[in-house]
């Protein structure tokens, strides 16, 4: 049955359907809400996984580097900023060759230190994720 979906649930909901092993959370806007309704689905039962708060991004990223490396399934989300934090370990899981399942919300950098809306302008994070990948020979792109 078809059913409308805001885009952060219709995310968790995919996510579930995945089923990780380990989802590591921090909530930075905007993707918070698609770790709020990971952590419903794992309270009320319908994703049996190993859900951790952390307490930063790159928190976030060195657990889910850490769960990836030893053979886990796991997923987490961030934003521009986050990924920004994230930088040094997206470094050693790209040189690593983790695999990782990541949601990267769009969200405004550099316009204004409290800008929280989406900003399609703001490609590098894309960009920064290309060259990591292939710096380390994980990614070949054609321009």
């Amino acid at each position: 049955m078809r059913e409308a979906l805001e885009g952060s649930l219709a995310i968790a909901r995919a996510v579930s359907l995945a089923k990780p092993d380990v989802v590591a959370a921090y909530p930075i806007t905007p993707q918070t809400h698609i770790v709020e309704n990971l952590s419903k689905l794992v309270a009320d039962g319908n994703l049996h996984t190993e859900f951790v708060s952390v307490e930063s991004e790159f928190s976030a990223a060195s657990v889910v580097l850490g769960a990836a490396a030893a053979g886990a399934r796991a997923y987490t989300a961030s934003s521009s900023q986050g990924i920004l934090l994230m930088s040094e370990v997206m470094f050693n899981i790209a040189g690593m060759r983790i695999p990782l399942v990541m949601t990267i919300a769009n969200r405004a950098v550099g316009f204004c230190c409290c800008n929280i809306l989406a900003a399609h302008a703001q490609n590098f994070r894309e960009d920064f994720i290309r060259m990591l990948a292939k710096k380390r020979g994980t990614l070949n792109i054609a321009r």
